[in-house]
C-alpha cells in the first residue's frame, strides 16, 4: 500500500512539473481604443499581417475577441480582446493581448513583441 501511495505521489509530481515547464502566457495591455469596432478591425489586420509574414494556421473573429491560431515561431496562440468597460465618464474600450505557447519563452516573447510593435505603430 505504501509503495502505491509513493508511486502515485511521484507520478503526480512528475506530471505537475512537466505541465508547469511546458507552457507559458504573455499578457500585454495594448491600450485604449475609440470603439470596439476599430479595436476589432485593427486586431484582425495586425494578426493577419503577422500570420502572412511569419506563418500560422488561422485568424478567427468573434464579437469582441480575435484569435490567432498556431502562429510561428513555435506554434503560439494569440488572443486580442476588445472589452468595453464602464466608468463614471462613460464606456471605454481597452485592448488586451494574451499569447500562449508550449514552446520556449523566447519564441512566445518574439510573437508578443512583434504583434505589440505592430499595434503601437498603427
Amino acid at each position: 500500500m505504501t509503495r502505491d501511495i509513493l508511486g502515485a505521489a511521484t507520478l503526480a509530481l512528475a506530471l505537475g512539473a512537466t505541465a508547469a515547464l511546458a507552457e507559458g502566457f504573455t499578457v500585454y495591455d495594448l491600450g485604449p481604443m475609440p470603439s470596439r469596432d476599430l479595436c476589432m478591425q485593427k486586431a484582425g489586420k495586425i494578426l493577419n499581417a503577422y500570420m502572412n509574414q511569419n506563418g500560422g494556421w488561422e485568424v478567427q473573429t468573434t464579437d469582441w475577441i480575435v484569435y490567432g491560431w498556431d502562429f510561428e515561431p513555435g506554434d503560439q496562440d494569440v488572443v486580442v480582446m476588445c472589452p468595453i468597460f464602464g466608468t463614471d465618464a462613460g464606456e471605454i474600450v481597452n485592448a488586451m493581448m494574451v499569447v500562449y505557447g508550449e514552446d520556449t519563452d523566447e519564441r512566445r516573447m518574439f510573437t508578443a513583441e512583434e504583434i505589440s510593435a505592430r499595434w503601437q505603430a498603427r
